[in-house]
């Protein structure tokens, strides 16, 4: 798929949920949706699974802690960027 027909497509955010019930939907929506996936726990050794999915759509990975007091401004700093992006 080019690039142009990429940028056509509806972002869609999955907070959470890397494994199961999480991944299923990700794959899924790759065929036709651009994805922005979060999570709580770091990105590493998912690498593979992300490329996987990066041939078939745009992928963005955010790592969003719900423990951490800096949530709710990371969340805004990274949606706020996500939105310059286009």
């Amino acid at each position: 798929m080019d690039k142009t027909a990429w940028e056509d497509r509806t972002w869609w955010l999955l907070v959470g949920g890397r494994r199961r019930l999480g991944r299923e939907l990700a794959q899924a929506l790759a065929k036709g949706h651009n994805l922005i996936l979060t999570t709580s726990v770091s990105w590493d050794q998912e690498e593979a699974w992300i490329a996987e999915l990066s041939k078939q759509t745009q992928v963005r990975c955010l790592l969003w802690d719900a423990a951490s007091p800096d949530l709710v401004p990371t969340m805004m700093a990274d949606l706020e960027a996500l939105g310059a992006e286009g």
